[in-house]
């Protein structure tokens, strides 16, 4: 009888892109040239596709109080998959709903960061007003899109295994094998 659930045609795991230690520097990086640029004291943060903190940067004379801000501003920007911007844009249209959405920080400066299709983080920017802090962010967000620094690597394949059922060999640890 077949799983109505797990078509056999469908994979059981999928492979996805994942933001890396270096891009995040290199998000952060470009990040920080612009604001130091534009003589801004500003929070930047970095953040993976599950919202777990990867990079901070406070800059020189930056408000404590913006560490927070700029994470949260990158988890928003992570988990509703999309930039903060657009939050504040239906606040400011008179969406007060908005506000009370858990996770949403309706300040722009949250920018998803992508790779090929795939939402693999997000970048996070505090300490000035916000459409400074927008500016920034994308700026960092570019950073990544600069293909000259990145080398793709054959992937491995997965094995697909189709109904998978657990069993205890009692010679080895547990493992999964198919009917």
């Amino acid at each position: 009888m077949p799983d109505d659930l797990h078509p056999a045609e469908e994979p059981l795991l999928r492979q996805k892109p994942m933001l890396t230690l270096a891009a995040a520097k290199k998000v952060i990086s470009a990040a920080e040239d612009e604001a130091l640029k534009q003589g801004f004291p500003v929070v930047i943060a970095v953040v993976d596709d599950g919202g777990n903190l990867l990079c901070l940067h406070r800059l020189d004379n930056a408000q404590f109080g913006s560490v927070d801000v700029a994470i949260g501003k990158a988890r928003s920007a992570v988990a509703f998959k999309r930039p903060t911007k657009e939050w504040e844009d239906s606040l400011a249209a008179g969406q007060q709903r908005v506000l009370r959405l858990p996770g949403v920080l309706p300040s722009e400066g949250g920018v998803p960061l992508t790779w090929k299709g795939h939402i693999v983080g997000a970048i996070g920017v505090s300490g000035v007003k916000a459409f400074q802090d927008g500016q920034i962010a994308r700026t960092g967000k570019a950073a990544l899109h600069d293909r000259s620094e990145y080398v793709e690597l054959p992937s491995p394949e997965l094995p697909i295994v189709h109904n998978p059922v657990f069993m205890l060999d009692r010679r080895h640890a547990p493992r999964f094998t198919t009917r």
